[in-house]
């Protein structure tokens, strides 16, 4: 059966867990403005956001929690149909609470 909910809970105080990090791997596929695109970590990753630079995409999921055990598939369309799995390769961003973390 599809999974309709998902999310984590963490049994501390967010600002107490030490995020390292998830190593996020991915692997895209699809053709014709309809793509998939699998996502798997090395370790918890939490708040994962993915932009396509300068891509109109729509993502079915872009603010979620990934674990090490479990890989995410995301489901990505596009509007231009000159847009092909090269270009959404070469586009892709992936960015965590880990990086917005070490920014500060």
């Amino acid at each position: 059966s599809p999974v309709l909910c998902h999310g984590t809970l963490l049994f501390v105080a967010p600002k107490r867990f030490k995020l390292k990090n998830p190593e996020i791997k991915a692997e895209l596929s699809g053709a014709d403005r309809r793509f998939s695109l699998t996502l798997s970590a090395e370790a918890f990753a939490t708040g994962v956001e993915i932009v396509f630079d300068g891509i109109d995409a729509i993502i079915s999921d872009n603010d979620f929690d990934l674990t090490s055990s479990a890989p995410v598939k995301i489901g990505v369309s596009v509007n231009n149909p000159a847009e092909n799995l090269k270009s959404l390769k070469k586009a892709l961003r992936i960015r965590t609470l880990y990086e917005v973390g070490k920014t500060k």
